[in-house]
């Protein structure tokens, strides 16, 4: 994919240009650090999700790149956008959900979870509600957030994905 520069340009006015004067009907946009995502569609296809990562060049112009789903966009799409667009590429949502997973500081049933400042690697967590909760070697244990260094396990679902679980 190549990328589209535009002299002179700064970045409010390409995603100006790239939200108001598609081609395609734009559904939905959210702006993302240096990523403007998209729910397009066009009069001829379904919405479709479609990332625009933006840059600049050496001349300090801004430019951007079109990914579109089918070829596996960055895996930082807001979830929320899974929900707008109907499937096309299962493997790459998979992948979404669990990069949001893994990015979540938010502990769930049945994660593995690291552990920091504690005589125990690691722990399965059984309960986040009203204590943390989990078990390590068949032994309970209690937690507390700060505790937690990094997500080892997950199992994690989205209702435009089909259950991920990675280790």
């Amino acid at each position: 994919m190549s990328w589209t520069f535009c002299h002179g340009a700064r970045k409010p006015e390409i995603v100006e240009a790239l939200t108001l004067f598609s081609v395609d009907r734009v559904l939905r946009h959210i702006e993302h650090g240096n990523s403007l995502w998209m729910v397009k569609q066009s009069p001829e296809t379904p919405p479709y999700i479609v990332c625009f990562l933006l840059t600049r060049d050496e001349t300090g112009a801004w430019g951007y790149q079109e990914l579109r789903e089918a070829t596996g966009t960055p895996l930082n799409c807001p979830l929320e956008l899974l929900d707008v667009a109907p499937l096309i590429n299962r493997v790459w949502r998979q992948r979404v959900v669990q990069f949001h997973a893994n990015h979540s500081k938010k502990p769930a049933v049945g994660d593995i979870w690291s552990l920091k400042r504690s005589r125990i690697p690691h722990i399965t967590i059984t309960q986040v509600a009203p204590q943390l909760k989990g078990n390590y070697a068949g032994e309970p244990h209690t937690i507390k957030h700060s505790q937690l260094a990094q997500r080892l396990r997950t199992t994690t679902t989205h209702p435009n994905a089909t259950a991920v679980a990675s280790s």
